[in-house]
């Protein structure tokens, strides 16, 4: 067997389109300063030379670069949704509260064996216990279920 060997020769790739490295740094201004007259070429050609910026020059390292009308027509679009969205999202719905009636409140003595449970069917046979307890803890914040004799609770009312 004969083993081939292959050479590949490395072409540089131009980093720019444009056709010279002046008109690459030019600003729109400068172009078209460049296309209106011979005599104005001359006056363009100079303004470019004094005013001609390298790579990361100006506002955000954008080297002079300025956003068209639609460019800026964009931003503000994109910049009022941004801020009507965040207004809506933070402002939620503001829905007033429904009025509510004063509750009746009536006082319980916790005795030797009582639960929760127990206290709650008594003062709402016709109630569904679980509901009973969850508004008996609600009224006098109790973190857990746990009673204390002769400890007085805040019971609502039928």
């Amino acid at each position: 067997m004969t083993q081939q060997t292959a050479s590949a020769q490395l072409i540089p790739f131009p980093r720019t389109v444009h056709s010279s490295p002046t008109t690459a740094r030019m600003t729109a201004s400068q172009l078209r300063a460049l296309r209106t007259s011979p005599e104005q070429h001359d006056v363009a050609s100079q303004r470019m030379a004094d005013t001609s910026s390298t790579p990361g020059e100006g506002f955000l390292g954008l080297g002079g670069m300025r956003l068209t009308r639609r460019g800026r027509i964009v931003v503000w679009v994109v910049a009022l949704t941004a801020a009507l969205g965040t207004g809506i999202f933070l402002g939620g719905n503001a829905f007033a509260d429904p009025v509510q009636r004063p509750q009746e409140i009536l006082f319980h003595a916790v005795g030797t064996g009582e639960t929760l449970w127990d206290i709650a069917r008594d003062h709402a046979p016709q109630r569904d216990p679980r509901d009973v307890v969850q508004e008996i803890r609600e009224v006098n914040n109790m973190a857990s279920a746990n009673l204390q004799v002769g400890e007085v609770l805040l019971i609502p009312a039928p």
